[in-house]
């Protein structure tokens, strides 16, 4: 079993990045600040500035909120002078903060963590620093409502191709092979084998999000992540039990719809002690399972 020790670990930091909705934001700092653990995390907050009029009161109101926070070792806060948009603001972000600390945890202002989330990331962070296989950790997980686990399966995260990015973390050394321009993405997109493979292993929708992200300037960045993980044959490792309830797909994100089947009971069956697989492998029942619920069109075929 595995599980951090307190005296001799050291803890990532963690990049929250906030905007325009009070709400959300408060709850999610409030979360956090409930984690064993907190106290001896820095916390970096990035605020980017209004888009437009109607967005500078709610984003006054968020930048009140962030200055008053405490109960972490260290509150660094930057708040933007020009709006820089979404994935500009979280690529920059993160890539600020990993450079001081090779490593970090990445939350969105709509990302409820459960008490023991600092605990699951710096563990798998600490476990898997090691195994190049690894490009990301992720703290969220499908409902049992949506998504069941075999009953045979041992482990208390699987591994998954395509990268989740509700409440998750990485290395500098991973990070670092992200090409964020997509250099390489017409020979990709004119290959059908790769385009095929890509489908399979991560989804026709999320190629359709990295098509328009590159060629009609989508504000998204997580695409590219995922991207990076399939070029580079990752994955991303998820828990059983979700350590996180995304809060925000109530029709208030910048690239969220509305809907209630994700909500997750995030502060019951988890454990500290993590029983975590040394060797990296795909189980097709999960990925099958898990493929048919990130991509509703997996595994059809067109008409």
């Amino acid at each position: 079993m595995n599980s951090i020790n307190e005296t001799s670990m050291k803890f990532a930091p963690i990049a929250l990045f906030v905007y325009k909705r009070p709400y959300h934001t408060l709850k999610t700092i409030q979360a956090l600040q409930k984690n064993p653990g907190a106290e001896k995390t820095d916390l970096y907050v990035f605020c980017d500035a209004a888009k437009n009029e109607d967005d500078e009161i709610n984003v006054n109101k968020v930048r009140k909120i962030i200055k008053s926070i405490r109960g972490f070792k260290s509150v660094s806060i930057a708040e933007e002078e020009t709006n820089k948009g979404l994935a500009n603001s979280i690529i920059n972000g993160i890539s600020h903060v990993i450079e001081k600390h090779s490593k970090v945890i990445v939350i969105e202002d709509d990302i409820i963590t459960s008490p023991l989330s600092l605990n699951y990331f710096n563990t798998c962070l600490n476990y898997y620093e090691n195994n190049p296989a690894v490009f990301s950790i992720s703290g969220f997980n499908y409902p049992d409502t949506l998504f069941q686990i075999p009953e045979k399966y041992e482990y208390d995260v699987y591994s998954i191709p395509r990268m989740q990015c509700w409440g998750w973390a990485t290395w500098k050394d991973r990070w670092s092979h992200a090409d964020w321009n997509m250099t390489d993405f017409n020979q990709f997109y004119s290959s059908e084998s790769l385009t095929a493979s890509y489908e399979y292993w991560i989804g026709r929708n999320s190629l359709n999000t990295l098509k328009s992200c590159v060629t009609n300037n989508k504000d998204v960045w997580a695409c590219r992540w995922v991207y990076t993980h399939f070029i580079h044959h990752a994955v991303c490792i998820c828990p059983v039990k979700s350590y996180i309830e995304n809060i925000g797909i109530d029709g208030s994100g910048e690239n969220s719809g509305k809907t209630n089947k994700f909500d997750n009971a995030i502060n019951s069956d988890q454990k500290s002690d993590l029983n975590l697989p040394e060797a990296i492998f795909i189980e097709p029942e999960i990925f099958q399972s898990f493929m048919t619920i990130a991509d509703p069109g997996w595994g059809k075929k067109d008409a």
